[in-house]
């Protein structure tokens, strides 16, 4: 109850919450240590809890209505019925039975070491697992070993409880949300369990001795520096260039012309800050009459209109967006760097009821 220390622990806890809302995934954690602890003590946590919670609604109260309206609650209720017509919020499903195996591996070597991430988004089947198979099981074997050894340490430790309420009450949370279709189940939002997986990994070393730890450092050490190697030298497991792909059109870019961000928005808004720039939703190509007039209302105000499309496979898998742009606007200028392209449509990009630019 120092307050030093509680004080440490709000200004730790605002930034973890002004980082991403998936810290609330740690309240059964946060709870138990809080509720815990030395008897004599225990009325006082309960007041430095309430004076938590209280900043913490402070802290996302910004957030609170857009969160409101954006996500659907009601999809969480265990009986809810699915709705007819109700679509998921990915293509082909928020879930997938390989989802939390795939964030293990992911936490213990990163997106650069067996399938890349642009492999894994436009081929999904065992093929492409079967092409990384020596990567996967390597991975799998050092840090599944890992893994085990950790949980063993942390029993012995009498930690298993903390471990269980860090590790396994977010992934089932996270899981519940993607079956519910309320959420998309992705690795980075079981981002706050990461610490606790280098704990079990840390744990499983520590109790190792001779040889033995020796060996598993080495095939750690051989892992990670594969991957890192990959990430650095080869393009295929790199990240997408949306620096690149801003550069091009800041080198172009003309007084009246704009940027129109297509596929994953928001890091080609960041890179083209300062330009004249707007979003597309790539989810208008499922209603051609939708598409034509939220595209003649975005392009029909500017002299020119630079196109930056990157990951648009959950949306548009035929990449029909794409194919459409080159067919009809077959001399716009295009350029394509890791993950990310570009199209330079010059004019007002105004279509008729057939497609036709005027």
């Amino acid at each position: 109850t120092d307050s030093r220390r509680v004080a440490l622990y709000l200004l730790a806890s605002a930034a973890a919450l002004l980082s991403n809302l998936s810290f609330a995934l740690l309240i059964p954690i946060q709870l138990r240590w809080w509720l815990g602890g030395a008897v004599q003590t225990r009325a006082a946590r309960r007041r430095w809890l309430l004076a938590t919670l209280g900043v913490a609604l402070v802290v996302a109260a910004p957030w609170v209505p857009q969160i409101a309206r954006t996500w659907d609650w009601r999809r969480l209720e265990p009986a809810r019925a699915e709705v007819q017509g109700e679509t998921p919020l990915r293509q082909g499903g928020t879930f997938h039975p390989g989802a939390v195996p795939f964030a293990a591996y992911s936490f213990s070597v990163g997106f650069t070491y067996g399938p890349s991430l642009r492999e894994l988004r436009h081929e999904t089947s065992w093929a492409t697992i079967r092409r990384h198979l020596p990567a996967v099981l390597s991975a799998s074997i050092v840090f599944g070993a890992l893994g085990v050894l950790g949980l063993v340490a942390v029993v012995r430790r009498r930690r298993a409880a903390d471990t269980l309420l860090w590790l396994v009450a977010p992934a089932l949370l996270v899981s519940y949300f993607a079956t519910q279709n309320f959420k998309p189940f992705n690795p980075r939002y079981l981002a706050v369990c990461m610490p606790v997986v280098v704990l079990l990994f840390a744990g499983a070393l520590a109790d190792l001795r001779g040889r033995l730890r020796a060996l598993m450092i080495c095939a750690v050490v051989g892992v990670w520096g594969v991957a890192l190697s990959q990430h650095y030298l080869l393009p295929q497991y790199g990240r997408e260039d949306y620096r690149g792909a801003l550069r091009v059109v800041r080198a172009g870019f003309r007084p009246g012309e704009q940027v129109l961000a297509v596929g994953s928005e928001e890091p080609v808004l960041f890179y083209a800050r300062g330009l004249s720039a707007q979003r597309w939703w790539i989810g208008h190509v499922d209603r051609p009459i939708r598409w034509r007039e939220t595209w003649t209302e975005a392009t029909s105000q500017a002299s020119g209109t630079w196109v930056v499309l990157s990951r648009s496979e959950d949306l548009d898998p035929q990449d029909r967006f794409a194919t459409w742009l080159d067919q009809h606007y077959p001399q716009a200028p295009r350029w394509q760097m890791p993950g990310v392209r570009v199209w330079h449509i010059p004019g007002g990009g105004v279509l008729d009821a057939q497609g036709v630019q005027h």
